[in-house]
């Protein structure tokens, strides 16, 4: 029998590492084929193996380049000049990187120095060209040339915002966007202590210290001295933070306080009009009372310090500095939109002694780069932002209740309130479970009491009362017990529907107040020729229109519901408000719970 042969182990081939001009091919490959982030890892490991090559530097600040990643680019040509500073290719780089990041001059020095060295090189006369063409092209738009001097002031204080740029939507409208990827984490924006326009600052100008001098009553104080200190400055030549105050805006058109005659009438009938007429006396009356203690406040009129005071109200930024809490302007954050989920945060960071925007999420090169205002209903966003946020589900109406005069128990619910005010204003959403709403609701409770729930004071006053120290007519301190009516739970069947009832009529008595139906607003909505400020009224009535609707139909929906038996209505509540609907919660904990209350045989029903 022949012998088999056995089989013998392959001999294992050791690969030789590749060298660096091996990598730089393969760097050069993936260039080729536009595959930047392969060409950046090649030149890696190029450069790895052989840091003292300048040309892989100088491809890798190519690739870094194409990649948006300026600061990178410029990095990598400033270390391939530190190698060979006589190269003109290496210059080119440079000049590019610093023409992407918007240092015109500097990349302009840099395209020059290159052509010192060889006057006939083709790509720098090209590079040059181009960049005079971008430069007059940037700076023929006169917004741009004062972004740049407030670009060059921060860079010059210390800020950093190397992927960011400031676009121009129209008049007074512009956004900041991204000029190459920010990474989720990634710090988006920092601005020194030193370039913030602080509350501290405003408090210490004339026009401040006269306020504080005279203990001035002022309706927003905060906002007065930022104000007065922003008039004092907005021109003065010599001031550190012109730069910022450059760039502002001149006016805001969008903004309801600014509004001409015939622009209000289309806030006929809403409560949001009371807000506007009430925010324009508001800030008359502060400018009144500067001016009667400060000369010179009087240099300014009153549009001049209403367009401070809304400069104010939109721009600042909370903040604590040294464990103290105060407002100030943060140049170039306050560029950023809103949008919400928010994207990006922000803090002052006491480490760095810096106000600090950081990303929330990756963000691609071009994509805006927004802020969230906060969760505000669109009465908020529309009178201090001058914009309304579409489908904003924190939209509010404002509702105002009062004791009837013809209530035979009404001096005796005004002692309960101790001389508090009777008339409450209530701001609501469409959403059952706010605060707000609650208190409505208890407050209702209060005003449509009547006999037998009025026996039940005596229990409210001990499980929903507190102790106020109040003033007597000779000014005294005296202490009462007040009954907190925003906290009166569900009494009866009768006066829940009492208060449904009150509420429907309510809510039908203020609509009957608009010229226009919500169908009609709907489709006033789809026409194209609607102005800007025409367009918002109509969303802004629309949308308290629509709350009213939600709880005219709360109403009839609950109120039918008191009719129905204990066990037909648990029936129908298991089948048909078991889940997350707008009016589920009321169903369940309000009214069958006072259905079952109200049957004595409601344990059978559990």
């Amino acid at each position: 029998m022949p012998r088999q042969k056995k089989n013998k182990t392959p001999a294992v081939v050791k690969s030789e590492p590749l060298s660096a001009i091996a990598w730089k091919d393969k760097g050069n490959e993936a260039f080729a084929l536009k595959d930047y982030p392969a060409a950046i890892e090649a030149y890696t490991k190029a450069i790895e193996i052989d840091s003292a090559h300048a040309v892989l530097y100088s491809n890798r600040s190519a690739a870094y380049l194409e990649n948006d990643q300026y600061e990178e680019a410029f990095d990598d040509a400033a270390k391939a000049l530190e190698l060979d500073s006589e190269w003109p290719k290496a210059y080119f780089r440079r000049g590019k990187a610093l023409q992407a990041l918007k240092h015109w001059e500097e990349a302009e020095a840099a395209f020059q120095q290159g052509l010192r060295l060889q006057a006939n090189n083709v790509e720098l006369q090209t590079a040059m060209v181009e960049l005079q063409q971008a430069k007059t092209d940037y700076f023929d738009n006169a917004d741009n040339a004062r972004f740049i001097k407030l670009i060059t002031w921060l860079r010059e204080g210390g800020a950093y915002f190397p992927k960011l740029e400031l676009r121009h939507y129209g008049d007074n409208y512009r956004g900041v966007h991204a000029t190459a990827k920010i990474e989720e984490d990634e710090h988006v924006l920092r601005v020194p202590l030193s370039h913030i326009v602080t509350l501290e600052m405003a408090k210490s100008c004339p026009i401040g210290q006269a306020i504080q001098d005279h203990k001035l009553p002022l309706l927003s104080p905060k906002h007065c001295f930022l104000s007065c200190l922003l008039l004092s400055e907005r021109f003065n030549p010599d001031s550190f933070f012109k730069p910022y105050y450059d760039v502002l805006p001149s006016s805001y058109p969008t903004m309801p306080v600014f509004f001409s005659d015939d622009e209000l009438t289309w806030l006929q009938g809403s409560p949001f009009l009371n807000s506007v007429l009430q925010k324009k006396d508001d800030i008359r009356k502060d400018y009144e009372m500067i001016c009667e203690v400060c000369e010179e406040m009087k240099q300014y009129s009153l549009a001049e310090f209403t367009w401070a005071r809304m400069t104010v109200a939109s721009r600042i930024f909370g903040i604590t500095v040294k464990g103290v809490k105060t407002d100030g302007f943060v140049p170039l954050a306050d560029m950023l939109n809103h949008k919400r989920p928010r994207q990006t945060s922000w803090t002052f960071n006491a480490e760095l002694q810096c106000f600090v925007i950081e990303s929330l999420a990756t963000l691609a090169k071009g994509d805006p780069v927004l802020d969230s205002y906060g969760r505000k209903c669109n009465s908020r966003f529309f009178l201090n932002y001058g914009f309304l946020a579409e489908d904003n589900e924190s939209n509010e109406v404002s509702i105002h209740l009062d004791l009837n005069p013809e209530d035979p128990n009404i001096r005796l619910k005004r002692v309960l309130l101790a001389d508090l005010p009777t008339q409450r204003q209530f701001n609501i959403p469409k959403d059952l479970s706010e605060k707000s709403v609650q208190e409505l609701f208890a407050y209702l409770r209060f005003v449509t009491m009547v006999d037998p729930d009025i026996k039940q004071i005596p229990i409210l006053l001990q499980t929903c009362s507190e102790e106020l120290t109040l003033e007597n007519r000779e000014g005294e301190p005296v202490t009462k017990r007040v009954l907190r009516v925003g906290q009166i739970p569900p009494l009866s069947i009768r006066n829940e529907m009492m208060v449904l009832e009150f509420l429907k009529q309510k809510c039908i008595e203020l609509l009957a107040q608009y010229p226009h139906t919500l169908e009609e607003d709907t489709a006033l909505l789809q026409n194209p020729d609607l102005t800007t400020n025409q367009r918002n009224c109509v969303l802004m009535r629309a949308g308290e229109k629509t709350i009213l609707h939600f709880y005219i139909n709360l109403s009839d929906v609950a109120s039918n519901m008191f009719q129905q038996s204990a066990k037909a209505l648990q029936k129908k509540v298991a089948k048909k408000f078991n889940k997350s609907g707008p009016y589920d919660e009321y169903i369940q904990k309000v009214v069958l719970d006072l259905v079952l209350r109200a049957d004595p045989l409601h344990l059978l029903h559990r």
